[in-house]
């Protein structure tokens, strides 16, 4: 099984709020068949934070906060963004901004990822 691949939109100054560890894992799926990385190269499905900030974490949509790279995404509370002036926006409002994503695409992903799971579980 291939992993899909699509084509994200950075949103500049803007984060995505992942109030559930299922909302975070989905987004951080997206984020990898993206192209995207962590602020240290981490694939996003290996990036494990979301329990740092619970259902107050945000991660920048495509742009890091600290180096505005593209491409890479970063992570802080929602406090810490709203006080930079960036635009808080829920998941399905960034898959909605993503021509690539649609609900088929989200499902071909989470599918892909949850096959690698249980590939790497077995071996």
């Amino acid at each position: 099984m291939e992993k899909p691949v699509i084509k994200l939109n950075t949103l500049e100054k803007t984060a995505v709020n992942v109030p559930t560890q299922e909302s975070y894992n989905e987004l951080m799926r997206v984020f990898e068949s993206g192209g995207w990385e962590g602020p240290d190269c981490e694939l996003p499905s290996t990036f494990k934070i979301w329990g740092k900030h619970g259902e107050m974490t945000c991660i920048g949509a495509g742009v890091c906060m600290g180096d505005y790279k593209l491409g890479k995404f970063g992570y802080a509370s929602k406090k810490s963004y709203l006080e930079e002036d960036w635009k808080i926006i829920s998941n399905e409002d960034f898959y909605k901004k993503q021509p690539d994503i649609t609900f088929e695409k989200r499902a071909e992903i989470n599918a892909y990822f949850n096959w690698k799971e249980k590939q790497e579980k077995t071996n």
